[in-house]
């Protein structure tokens, strides 16, 4: 990220209420997740979701696979998963929030190849923040699933915003969904927020 919008997302997470629930789609290599955890309020929580080495075989790729393929693909994901999970857990303890960051290692999407534990239902999200697979249907498919769990007056914030199917696929839900308002846009970012409608 650049500084610009460290900064953008500090100030947003600062704002944040106390027991705030913040869902970012793409942990990466956790410095975002540890990020929002320094600057939100002590009492909020982070939820991080990503499937590591799981995206190379591509959507349904897994389902297509033959049996011998699966048998290997499992093993190979197994492991992958196991090293993925205890590097984030090295890297959350180490920043001290070990507590405040749940890491969910799957899919963003629960009907592709690998499912992320059911989000409970009713719970609704503060900040999301979405920086998945870029490419515009499993984009919009992390919009239609997360973004309507985001309460009033909650926040997206839109990672790789320069990249064309990120842009138009933000652009035709914002289009499709007039609560949400676009805030403020970044060389990399767009920041939005839903509002009620009049």
């Amino acid at each position: 990220m650049n500084p610009e919008d460290t900064q953008n997302i500090i100030a947003y997470a600062k704002h944040l209420p106390d027991h705030a629930i913040i869902v970012e789609i793409g942990t990466c290599e956790g410095e975002r997740a540890v990020l929002l955890a320094d600057s939100s309020p002590l009492s909020a929580h982070i939820w991080t979701i990503d499937c590591g080495e799981a995206e190379l075989y591509g959507f349904g790729g897994f389902y297509r696979a033959d049996p011998v393929q699966k048998g290997f693909m499992t093993r190979r994901l197994l492991e992958s998963r196991r090293r993925y999970e205890r590097k984030l857990s090295s890297i959350f303890t180490a920043s001290g929030h070990k507590d405040k960051i749940t890491f969910l290692f799957g899919s963003s999407h629960p009907h592709e190849y690998l499912s992320m534990a059911d989000w409970p239902v009713g719970r609704l999200v503060d900040l999301l923040l979405v920086d998945g697979d870029h490419y515009y249907p499993s984009l919009m498919g992390d919009m239609l699933r997360w973004m309507p769990k985001v309460k009033l007056n909650g926040y997206v914030l839109f990672h790789d915003y320069n990249g064309w199917d990120v842009a138009m696929a933000t652009r035709h839900y914002l289009e499709a969904y007039p609560e949400w308002v676009a805030l403020e846009q970044t060389e990399m970012m767009l920041y939005c927020q839903k509002r009620l409608i009049e």
